[in-house]
């Protein structure tokens, strides 16, 4: 898979952006990869997003996710960059590929389609196990009704 010609790499300034904030995750560090890969010198554009992949994991995590919620959003997080690095690498290539690579892309792009759906689902199954113990007022009559765990 060849990267645009034009494109030169930074080094590992996204790489050691993802590891001072702390310990980082494995998913951060793929991430931080696929985006050097990507813009190569264009720092500004990699800065802003690596920050826009910050913004996604905190969206879905939400006020206090669980170490598993956590796991499949990062999960989540590391298909999405590498179904959009390989829809990106495509379209920079796509003038000198063969009718056979087009396709080999393609291919690629649906199974990262499918992995990516499968870790959004994933989150939701894991969401809705861990449902709260809830109250409804019917009529004046309490009803508890107790979520699994």
């Amino acid at each position: 898979m060849a990267r645009p010609k034009d494109v030169v790499p930074v080094g590992d300034a996204p790489l050691k952006a993802a590891v001072s904030k702390g310990w980082p995750l494995l998913g951060d560090m793929v991430v931080a990869s696929y985006i050097t890969h990507l813009f190569g010198t264009q720092k500004k554009l990699a800065d802003e997003t690596l920050a826009g992949y910050d913004v996604m994991r905190r969206e879905l995590e939400g006020p206090d996710p669980t170490p598993l919620e956590r796991l499949a959003i990062e999960r989540i997080v590391v298909c999405h960059a590498t179904l959009h690095r390989v829809e990106t690498l495509m379209a920079f290539s796509t003038k000198e590929m063969s009718i056979n690579e087009v396709d080999s892309y393609q291919d690629r792009i649906s199974r990262l389609q499918t992995r990516y759906l499968q870790a959004v689902r994933a989150l939701a199954q894991i969401r809705k196990l861990d449902l709260p113990n809830v109250q409804i007022n019917i009529a004046e009559k309490q009803v508890n009704v107790a979520g699994p765990g």
